[in-house]
């Protein structure tokens, strides 16, 4: 789903106003500081209930304020978020909602910004979160089997901790043997989706480059998942926490064998993870039919001329809604888009601008 209009109020450094934005393609230039980064972050919280650059909704209020409301006018359904240093509120269509997943799920949103390399440079838990992001959105029922997991994962770890009722462990061993093992064929199974269009679809962005992705259990395959929790129990309740499963899976990423921080340079890493995010996006898309937005932040700072060439040629042609940053109006921004609107941003007042 595309993102029509949206109203924001009293949020971070920006002047209360009222937006009108293109299906396709959005170009929001201004200095830097001037708050093109907080106009996105905007989007993604009515979105996703949750911001990408801080996980304390509070510090998104504006100074001198008790909170901010955003309000959002989407394909099909309406959306508003208030927060203020008590509680963050979350409505769809004017009914309250309690649950964040039933707001999430309606329109999937991804960024790109400069720490996007993370994903191929990353902690493990980065890399799963990758692919969980996929499943989330293209497996109906992979939510409540993430919830299950968790559940179990919890009851396993108190019981290990508090060496209480010890016996149940076993019990608690063949629910999370069987959450972890679905788990972990979903995402097997997305991540050779993934590298399949990365391989293909979006080949002509990294043709320079040769790719390898490799999906690594967090334990030892030579055993079952039950025979894994049973042989390190004894570790397990010495340190108070299950060592071994699919919340310690990770994604080896590879170039001419060798991992990729080790011998590609930042730009080729961010070139590499934007086309990574691109292949989620394509991924999603086919597998759904939803459009996604597609938050591009200063995509100049670290991509040639080339690769943003490559990337928006890619982005024309495909279903999704884009919001790219620039300190300028750059015309190679606008090459292959027909249809799209311009925004400029001063010192916090965000006004719509003349195409050029």
């Amino acid at each position: 789903m595309t993102i029509r209009q949206l109203s924001l109020n009293d949020f971070r450094n920006l002047q209360s106003t009222t937006l009108d934005f293109d299906q396709h393609y959005n170009l929001i230039y201004g200095h830097n500081a001037s708050g093109k980064t907080s106009l996105l972050e905007a989007i993604h919280i009515i979105s996703q209930g949750r911001s990408f650059k801080t996980n304390k909704l509070n510090e998104c209020i504006s100074h001198e304020t008790k909170g901010f409301l955003l309000f959002a006018k989407f394909d099909n359904y309406k959306a508003g978020i208030s927060r203020d240093n008590n509680e963050t509120r979350i409505r769809l269509n004017g009914e309250t909602v309690k649950r964040l997943s039933q707001l999430t799920e309606l329109t999937p949103i991804k960024i790109i910004n400069p720490d996007s390399n993370l994903l191929v440079t990353g902690t493990p838990s980065i890399k799963r979160e990758f692919i969980d992001w996929c499943l989330f959105h293209v497996e109906p029922h992979y939510h409540q089997l993430w919830l299950l997991f968790s559940h179990a994962l919890k009851q396993r770890n108190a019981l290990l901790r508090n060496h209480k009722s010890l016996d149940q462990i076993d019990y608690w061993d063949r629910y999370l043997s069987q959450y972890s093992t679905d788990i972990f064929n979903l995402r097997k199974k997305y991540i050779n989706h993934i590298f399949d269009i990365l391989n293909t679809e979006v080949f002509e962005t990294i043709s320079d480059l040769e790719i390898k992705l490799e999906y690594i259990p967090g334990w030892n395959t030579a055993l079952t998942l039950q025979e894994n929790y049973k042989k390190n129990r004894s570790k397990d309740i010495k340190y108070g926490y299950t060592q071994f499963g699919v919340h310690r899976d990770n994604i080896n990423i590879k170039s001419n064998s060798h991992p990729v921080k080790n011998v590609l340079s930042r730009g080729q890493q961010k070139r590499l993870a934007v086309c990574l995010i691109l292949s989620q996006v394509i991924l999603v898309k086919k597998m759904t039919g939803k459009s996604v937005i597609l938050l591009l932040d200063d995509i100049q700072s670290e991509l040639d001329d080339k690769s943003i060439q490559l990337v928006l040629k890619k982005l024309s042609n495909s279903s999704v809604q884009l919001f790219v940053t620039s300190i300028k109006c750059d015309k190679t921004l606008l090459s292959y888009h027909q249809d799209y609107k311009m925004f400029h941003v001063e010192h916090g007042m965000i006004r719509s601008a003349k195409k050029p």
